[in-house]
């Protein structure tokens, strides 16, 4: 068993190297994320990364088949940066249960890291369809308030940019396995 008094020095060392290190205590709700990374940096875009999944009428563009027909279906996007994104990159956006012309979503935002793991923190968000409107719920953090808009907006973006594919004659959705595997089934 390690000396407490050197893990303490080491700690303290580590934190001096490191000066940018995350305190979950100064973010209430914040969550340890073994899996959790930065978004990616650069400029970037949302690739649906769900399969059967087509086009249909509407606000929201996605739609999945049925013995009943075609349904408004949730679909899973992903940072079009590499085709298997790390876990709190996805987000799971749908329609809402209560208006069609709202889609929502909850967010995996990205804290820090304290020197011994990442940390993570979920926000809402709400993407109001027929205004092409990004909103961020007010209780997500001050600090994590930039990051959630930058991916909603991205998320909004996506949808507009689904809807512009749909309108213009294409049956399903480019998915992200399409986008870096064009030849793959």
């Amino acid at each position: 068993m390690p000396d407490p008094a050197q893990v303490t020095r080491l700690t303290g060392w580590l934190r001096d190297q490191l000066p940018d290190l995350f305190d979950p205590a100064q973010l209430p709700g914040a969550y340890p994320y073994s899996y959790g990374v930065p978004s990616p940096e650069g400029d970037w875009r949302y690739l649906l990364d769900t399969d059967s999944i087509s086009y249909g009428a509407g606000l929201w563009p996605f739609y999945r088949s049925t013995d009943t027909g075609q349904h408004p279906a949730g679909v899973r996007l992903s940072p079009g940066t590499e085709l298997y994104a790390w876990a709190n990159e996805h987000i799971f956006l749908g329609p809402s249960f209560w208006s069609g012309d709202i889609a929502e979503a909850t967010l995996h935002l990205y804290c820090g890291y304290d020197g011994a793991q990442h940390w993570g923190h979920d926000g809402k968000i709400r993407l109001l369809l027929a205004q092409h409107t990004a909103e961020i719920h007010p209780e997500i953090p001050e600090t994590l308030r930039e990051q959630a808009q930058d991916k909603a907006d991205k998320l909004l973006a996506s949808i507009i940019t689904h809807r512009v594919a749909r309108d213009s004659g294409a049956a399903e959705p480019l998915t992200a396995r399409r986008h870096f595997r064009p030849d793959a089934p």
